[in-house]
């Protein structure tokens, strides 16, 4: 037991005088210095991580705040687009309605002269459905090319025409109709389109021709003034019972022709 306990202390002895050595002292210096550097160059590597990381998440939370406004606006204009729509069905239905409830033929055309719009006082006037009108050139509606001619070219010049026309419906039989037409604008000022609104005047014209027949054919005076008193019209029969001639008369008092 004491050469077991002899022989221990004798290689504590020598732990000790090895511990104590330069060249041990040596090595523990360049352990602790290499661990030091291992340890710093970890620091550092864990810092560009750690910046590289922040940088990371700052353009995520950028790109998310981005991705969430762009998302706001694109339902924002969503909302905006649908509203417009449906004011703007809205108001295609309601124009729909007034054209198909007027009185008169409404014909609309796109810039080419193609019909686009044909309510039912026009289906019943010109005898083409809406379905056989729609897509028709409108000129097919004229009983002359020259009457679409000249009304194509007012339009042209002056952006609006009003008078009197022949059509023919779609029997060939003709009627005279009274055109208003105009030409429509989209909002950079661009010629879209022409709406055309007109009445047939043929039952009009023909009271009227007759009326015409009537005091011209007359062996009474007959003449009309204006609330002035100025002659407006007067028939044949005035200028042979007076003696004058018609521009004599026309512009005249009728208190010229009453005997004082």
């Amino acid at each position: 037991m004491s050469d077991k306990v002899t022989s221990l202390e004798q290689s504590v002895a020598i732990s000790e005088e090895r511990l104590k050595s330069e060249s041990f002292q040596n090595d523990l210096q360049n352990l602790y210095t290499l661990c030091c550097t291992h340890v710093e160059k970890k620091r550092t590597e864990s810092a560009v991580i750690s910046d590289d990381l922040g940088k990371f998440w700052n353009y995520v939370h950028v790109l998310l705040i981005s991705a969430s406004i762009l998302c706001l606006l694109l339902i924002l204009s969503g909302i905006k687009v649908f509203k417009l729509k449906k004011k703007t069905t809205e108001l295609d239905h309601l124009n729909a309605l007034f054209i198909q409830g007027m009185v008169d033929c409404v014909i609309g055309s796109d810039e080419k002269g193609i019909i686009t719009h044909f309510n039912k006082v026009a289906v019943n006037t010109f005898g083409y459905t809406e379905q056989e009108a729609i897509g028709m050139s409108v000129n097919k509606l004229y009983a002359h090319q020259l009457a679409w001619a000249t009304v194509h070219s007012e339009l042209e010049d002056n952006d609006c025409f009003n008078g009197e026309i022949v059509n023919k419906r779609k029997n060939g039989t003709q009627f005279t109709a009274q055109l208003s037409a105009n030409t429509i604008f989209d909002q950079n000022g661009n010629a879209i389109g022409v709406m055309g609104i007109s009445r047939d005047i043929s039952l009009q014209k023909r009271n009227e021709e007759q009326f015409q027949h009537i005091v011209d054919n007359a062996t009474d005076i007959i003449y009309t003034t204006n609330m002035s008193g100025q002659i407006t019209y007067v028939n044949s029969a005035a200028t042979t019972v007076l003696g004058y001639a018609e521009e004599e008369i026309l512009g005249t008092s009728f208190q010229s022709l009453i005997r004082a």
